[in-house]
Formats: C-alpha cells, structure tokens, sequence
C-alpha cells in the first residue's frame, strides 16, 4: 500500500471486493454494466439490482461527465457512483477534464452526504486509453486539492487491479511524486549542443532492458561533445545507425522505445521503423526474408517476460478490455491461442506508409489495433497477400454495402467483429494507420473517403474505415472459445443455459443485424 498526498491510499486489490462507504464505476453511456469490463465486475459482485437501479436513475443515458447513483446492492458499499468518461487522445486533451471533474464532483457528493470513505478504480486507465501516468496524476491531483479544501472524508482509496504491475508503479511512482523507471528497463537522457552556426539541440532517450549497454551509447555521446561543427551531423547519424542497427533489430535486445527532438537538417530516420518493438525468436529472420511467417504465442513468461509473452499479453488485452457483453447473448469467452503473423513484403510497405504519414502531421502514423471478422480461409489469405479494396476485381464478397464508405472495415470491439466471422472463433488484428479521421454523423453507403482525410469512423465510434491497404498489417490471428453464458446466481433455470456453441452463438449474432449495435 502507497500514500499520496492528503492521505490517499493506492492499494492493490479488485474493486468490486473493496469496503468503502461509496464505491466509483465507470460505464457507458447506455449504462450497461454488462459491457465494460469494471463495471461486469460491479454487475457479477453487486447482484442485478444495480442495472435495474441504474437503468431507472437513467431512462435516456448519461451523458459523458456524467454521475448516477445507486444503493450498493449486494457490495460493502452504501452507495456506487456510476460515471461516465471520455476517451483519452491527447495530453491536456478534454478527456483529462472531465476525467478531473468527475473525480472533484464524486468526492464532493459523497462529502455533502457525509460519507467517510470511498474508492475508486485507476479511472481511465483500461477501456479508455489514459496512459497509467497521466490517470494517477490526474485523479491523485484532483483528490488532493479537494481534501484540502475540508471534507468529512478521512480515506480516500484508488484500486489497482494485481495483474497490472506497471500501472501500479505509474501510480505509486505519482504518490511519491517522482517518475516511474520500471524494474526492467533503464531509462537514460542526455542532452547534446552542437556548436553549429544555428546552435541546434538534440535530445535522445534510449530505455533499453539491459543497464550494462548504455555504456555504447555514453561511448557515442562523448565522442559527438568532442566533434568540430564540420561533423556534428556525421556523428549524430553515425549514432543513430549504429544504435538501431545493433540493438533495435536484434531478437535479444529489449528495447522498450525509442524517441527523439531534434533541429537536423538531414533525414535521420530515412529507412528506419517508426516504432520498435522486440522481436520474437525467428522475427529478424523473417523480416530479412520474403516469405510469411507464422509465430505461436505463449501466455506464459519463461526466465522474465519473453517478447512471445509480450505480444501474447497486448493480443489479450486488447481482446478482454473492448469485449463488450449484451444482454441479449451473455456470452463468455476465452482465448485459446494467438498466431504472430510476419509478412516482411507487407510490413515493409506499411512503414512507408507511416512515414508518407508523419510528413502529413505528427502523430497520423501512430497504428491502433482493429479487429477484423471474415471467413477462416480469407484470414489465411490476407495474412499472405494483405487486403483488396472492395473495388479490386477479385473482391470476392461483399458483406454489406459499406454503411460509412467504401472502405475496409475494423472495430476495436471483437463482438462487432465477430458478426462477421463465418463458420470458425477466429478473428484477424491488425494496425491500422487512421491518419485524419473524418468523424460520420449519418450513413455514407459506399461512399469514397471524405475529401482531405484519410479514414471515416461511424457515429457510435464502433467501425474504422481504412481506404489504403497499405495502411494495414495483418499482426495476429486470435482463435477463441465460446465458453458459456453470463448468468446471476440468483437467475432462474433457463432452457438455453448451455446453448453455447459457435453455431447457436452465430444464429443469434443473425438474429440482430442491421440494429444499430449489432451483437451487442
């Protein structure tokens, strides 16, 4: 257990299980607790009392900064504020505002009831995207400014869940009001001035897993403050070269990152990833060669986190954190194995799409990850030869007219995905280069792309439009199990209670198309 300031405890430990006078969820705006992953926790502890509650406090929604409120029902709680907040894109961005304002107007209701304590979760940190540092300063910050303002509160708690060890050393690295270096990396900065007639800066951050080897790079820094100005520019590319090509492209070095600011003139990054990563056993190889492959991933780390573990565990959250569950199915599901697909011709040309779009605007070639549901064998052939655009001659099949373009479609969500998935529990993800999305707010039914963007999202931020298919990479293939139905243990005997086979799962995603959020 850690103190922040005015006396907040962050302790590890579910939520859902934590005694307090008030207890914080977030939800969303339909206020179905079925469909996040706090708030199912809530729903599983709570009893269905608390959807019915909620479901009356809120007949129409609420809206995003908003707060319901409902009895504790079956939880150690009188009282379970429901929130509802924004996705995060952008550092000082309006997610960050209402996310402070939620936590200010949550203490100070549970003040002005006379409560003595309450908790939250690590609010935004999972299906809203906060990054862990800016989630703990944000709430610890909120929540102490408050407390000094008078309050009957005496204990302020913020929960983190145990398997997520990073977020907890963001958390507890804020508490004590100093930066988090996590246990398995190094982060080292140095500053270099070059005297050159501009007198232009550079800054590098090389975090890399093994201390011993920044003596390399400290090798390197001493010999660029010792250069001319007549060379500077060499050195600093020499420096560069030989870091990315000794250490970012080995399948030994774990390199977390890689980042630079700088003044030069030259194109540094000419040929370079824009993102690192480690590479699995056999990556290097691959991506050397022309041919596909395919690496089997393992959920379990052997002698410390494995790069295969690590793929494994990004697969898995992306999976669970966006697996919306509907009260119409309550279907439960669990991962039975992840492909690690390699195609080098593919990866190639999605890097210079990356580059083609950092020139438009910093941050366009930055990928997220879309799910995308199609025929088991069409995963196979994607996999080997990438995407057709759905105008491309062979384009076999069209599943639907394009309702938001004429594009090719993913979704963060693999419930909407998997209404798409035919005969097989396999779904493909990939990333995929939004560059500057045009937001629609009615259908666009096969529409070309909206002049001057690059990708379309639907209205409900559910489906991505990618119009170049070189914007895509095929990264992994996820294989899944329906494994059974979410049910209250208060719930009566049901004639479907085991119904849950991919083909009566499938019938049921059939009996919802053309709703406004199919299958969920």
């Amino acid at each position: 257990m850690a103190t922040a300031p005015g006396h907040i405890q962050i302790v590890s430990g579910e939520i859902a299980k934590v005694q307090a006078d008030v207890l914080v969820n977030t939800t969303g705006t339909d206020v179905n607790l079925l469909a996040g992953t706090v708030s199912y926790t809530f729903l599983e502890a709570g009893g269905k009392r608390l959807q019915e509650e909620l479901t009356r406090a809120c007949p129409s929604g609420l809206k995003v900064g908003g707060i319901a409120q409902t009895t504790g029902g079956k939880l150690q709680c009188q009282k379970v504020f429901h929130v509802v907040l924004r996705q995060w894109m952008n550092k000082n961005d309006a997610a960050e505002s209402i996310l402070k304002n939620v936590v200010t107007q949550c203490l100070q209701k549970a003040s002005e009831e006379g409560f003595k304590s309450i908790a939250f979760p690590a609010l935004g940190s999972g299906f809203h995207r906060f990054p862990g540092n800016r989630s703990a300063d944000i709430m610890i910050t909120a929540a102490d400014m408050f407390l000094k303002t008078g309050s009957s509160l005496t204990s302020v708690t913020i929960v983190l869940h145990p398997s997520n060890d990073i977020l907890r050393k963001e958390f507890e690295a804020r508490s004590n009001r100093c930066q988090v270096t996590h246990a398995n990396t190094l982060l080292k900065e140095v500053a270099l001035a070059s005297k050159t007639r501009d007198t232009k800066s550079l800054t590098i951050r090389f975090i890399l897993g093994f201390p011993a080897q920044t003596k390399i790079v400290e090798a390197h820094v001493s010999k660029i403050e010792e250069q001319s100005d007549s060379s500077t520019n060499a050195v600093i590319d020499s420096l560069i070269r030989t870091f990315v090509c000794s250490f970012l492209w080995s399948a030994f070095m774990p390199a977390i990152s890689f980042t630079m600011s700088h003044s030069h003139s030259g194109s540094l990054f000419a040929g370079y990833p824009v993102e690192t990563s480690t590479l699995v056993t056999g990556e290097k190889e691959a991506l050397e060669g022309s041919e596909v492959k395919y690496f089997d991933l393992t959920n379990s780390p052997i002698n410390g986190k494995t790069p295969e573990y690590n793929h494994y565990r990004e697969v898995e959250s992306q999976f669970f954190s966006f697996l919306s569950k509907d009260n119409v199915n309550r279907h439960t599901f669990s991962l039975t194995k992840v492909e690690y697909v390699v195609n080098p011709i593919l990866f190639k040309r999605f890097r210079a799409a990356q580059r083609q779009m950092a020139k438009k605007q910093s941050g366009f070639e930055k990928p997220v990850l879309g799910f995308h549901g199609t025929e088991e064998d069409s995963i196979i052939s994607i996999c080997n030869e990438g995407f057709r655009q759905p105008d491309h001659p062979d384009f076999e099949e069209v599943t639907d007219v394009g309702w938001y373009g004429n594009g090719i479609y993913f979704s963060k969500y693999p419930r909407f995905s998997m209404n798409y998935m035919k005969r097989s529990c396999k779904l493909l993800l990939c990333k995929v280069l939004q560059g500057k999305i045009f937001k629609c707010e009615k259908m666009k039914l096969g529409a070309p792309k909206e002049p001057g963007y690059d990708s379309h999202v639907d209205p409900f931020n559910k489906e991505i439009v990618i119009y170049e298919k070189d914007c895509i990479l095929p990264c992994y293939i996820v294989h899944f199990d329906i494994s059974g139905r979410f049910k209250f243990p208060d719930d009566g005997a049901s004639p479907h209670d085991d119904d849950h086979t991919l083909s009566q799962y499938m019938k049921e995603m059939g009996m919802h198309k053309g709703e406004k959020f199919p299958g969920f």
